[in-house]
């Protein structure tokens, strides 16, 4: 009785081990690592944008030393700019942390364009600031 049921039992492991197809399965996962890698190619053009955009806000507001000159509504429109520029590379920033093995590189570019932007936005509350003891 025990070699018939162990003979049906090598039949039905026999029987089921039988070549597994992962095909869909690794087209899924080919899918979601160019989904992952569209995302990163996304996030790069928005992190060269947002440096472009504080480079060129800063060049209009900047004199040849460097510091920042203007009225005082044009340094509340340039503080208003670079907090808005603040904000959307901090989501850009959790939008990156949420990608599972997010590149390095990636995080440390955004990290430093975001350092800029905050200098900047420093540098240009500490000019109103200026303005503001000249009044």
């Amino acid at each position: 009785m025990q070699r018939i049921v162990l003979l049906v039992f090598t039949a039905f492991l026999i029987a089921a081990c039988e070549k597994y197809d992962d095909s869909a399965l690794v087209k899924r996962i080919e899918a979601l690592e160019n989904s992952v890698e569209a995302l990163e190619a996304s996030y790069q053009n928005d992190i060269k944008a947002a440096q472009l955009s504080i480079n060129e806000l800063m060049a209009l507001y900047t004199d040849h030393e460097g510091r920042i000159n203007g009225n005082k509504e044009q340094i509340a429109a340039l503080i208003t700019a670079l907090e808005a520029m603040v904000d959307k590379l901090l989501v850009l920033e959790e939008k990156i942390a949420l990608l599972e093995g997010a590149d390095s590189a990636l995080k440390n570019e955004l990290a430093a364009v975001k350092a800029e932007a905050l200098n900047a936005l420093e540098e240009a509350m500490r000019a109103n600031e200026r303005i503001d003891n000249m009044a």
